[in-house]
């Protein structure tokens, strides 16, 4: 065993020499090990990082895709959804520091419809004092420092916003009395943790804005949505800046009603240029041996639901749509629609892989008409357009689009809750991804064998 002196290292050597030792030793499973260590480990990442990669993106995709815009035109083919325009007090009270309720919404406890266990968060953690007695907190009470200098309490501020948390509980009733919220791009994924259960379902007010005041994603949407955008950081009637960044005109809270998804049947689909290019699992962190089985019927049901659903009823003809079929008749509901490039992840996809894909469908579809071939019919305004269309018509029905599955043997990737989980200090390490930093460590590791 090795003793090592840990005295004036940082946080960040310490990671890293725990990282080599366990490189070294053969000990360290990074689809095992990390990721149970991450959720113990502090978080101040940023959980929406835009790959250098991705192709470009402009404010009208990203605008495109805020639910309120694309869920009137589905929303027969999507969940039952209701919006609530949120006011600029709300949109502080989520920014500032500290999670408390506003004032008049209760916490959430076994009397609500939720059983509380033993080491939840408890009254005080929502209030502007603590208290371990049972009659409640003096809000005058005063503590000593250790000077004997009596040190007054700084006390929260708890805003109210009476008609929100109104619509709120109207919203909740009307949907069934259990619901999942998002802004106008994101769902708080990241928060799930705070929440019982550990998923999005919500019975009241508290457990919507504990959500939203908990996410790193909702705070992506109210700050950086158009980070990627390719042109530039010019305000637009859409969006309005706000230090610096911008965020949507009109911030929208999307309360849509619960129903408790199968991951195994959420896919993620990319379209580019109106070619539906791959389909991929959307939960990368898990095997589902019955998805190899059912591989022609995904694809054949998604590509249906394309074609005869989404294609030229979205705006954009680059795009990402989410998709959940129902197993019990192979419906299929439309989750999300996401911008083809910046922030959205390609999943089990690379981006250079869906463009090598997108080259050789243009390739093989697009092609001038062969001599004495007719383009279009004689009364075409637009012949080129025309012919692109009837060209991806004849692809639809006749393409084996590929579906990636995470297969038996396949290295598995953390789920979206461990990368909010990721420490800082593993975030400024050389190399952008995990596997780089596996590489990194074990470079160094031989480094310091060869030297010594």
């Amino acid at each position: 065993v090795e003793v090592v002196q840990l005295g004036g290292w940082s946080r960040r050597e310490i990671v890293l020499l725990i990282c080599a030792v366990l490189v070294d030793a053969n000990q360290l499973s990074w689809s095992k090990y990390l990721e149970r260590a991450l959720p113990h480990m502090p978080t101040t990442i940023d959980v929406k990082k835009a790959d250098s990669l991705a192709p470009k993106i402009y404010c009208k995709d990203v605008c495109a895709c805020q639910i309120q815009e694309w869920w009137p035109s589905f929303r027969s083919h999507s969940i039952k959804t209701t919006f609530i325009d949120l006011k600029d007090d709300f949109y502080e009270y989520l920014l500032q520091d500290g999670l408390f309720l506003p004032e008049g919404v209760e916490q959430v406890t076994a009397s609500s419809g939720r059983v509380r266990p033993k080491d939840s968060y408890s009254d005080s953690e929502f209030s502007s004092t603590s208290s371990d007695s049972e009659e409640g907190s003096n809000p005058e009470a005063v503590e000593v420092d250790p000077n004997n200098q009596p040190v007054q309490q700084e006390q929260v501020i708890r805003p109210r916003f009476n008609d929100l948390v109104d619509a709120i509980s109207k919203a909740i009733e009307d949907l069934g009395g259990e619901i999942f919220p998002k802004l106008n791009w994101s769902a708080p994924k990241d928060a799930t943790w705070i929440n019982v259960g550990e998923n999005l379902k919500c019975i009241s007010v508290a457990d919507v804005i504990i959500l939203l005041k908990s996410s790193d994603f909702v705070v992506h949407d109210l700050c950086h949505a158009f980070d990627a955008c390719a042109d530039g950081p010019n305000a637009s009637e859409t969006t309005v800046s706000v230090e610096n960044k911008r965020r949507p005109a009109r911030l929208v809270l999307a309360l849509r009603k619960w129903f408790d998804l199968k991951t195994s049947m959420e896919f993620r689909c990319f379209v580019h240029e109106e070619f539906l290019l791959g389909i991929s699992q959307r939960d990368c962190s898990s095997n589902y041996e019955f998805l190899v089985e059912w591989r022609k019927e995904i694809v054949s049901t998604i590509k249906e639901f394309y074609r005869n659903t989404i294609r030229g009823r979205f705006p954009l003809k680059s795009f990402v749509f989410d998709a959940y079929i129902r197993q019990r008749d192979w419906k299929v509901f439309l989750i999300d629609f996401n911008p083809y490039g910046g922030f959205t992840q390609p999943l089990l996809f690379s981006w250079k892989d869906l463009e090598e894909i997108h080259e050789a469908l243009k390739e093989n579809t697009i092609r001038p008409p062969a001599i004495g071939e007719s383009r279009t019919g004689p009364t075409s305004e637009h012949p080129d357009e025309d012919h692109v269309a009837s060209a991806i018509d004849d692809l639809l029905l006749s393409q084996d689009v590929e579906l990636r599955l995470v297969d038996k043997g396949t290295a598995m990737r953390p789920g979206v809750g461990m990368y909010s989980r990721l420490p800082a200090d593993l975030r400024d390490v050389p190399g952008g991804t995990v596997d780089e930093l596996l590489d990194w460590c074990q470079a160094a590791n031989r480094e310091a064998t060869n030297s010594s």
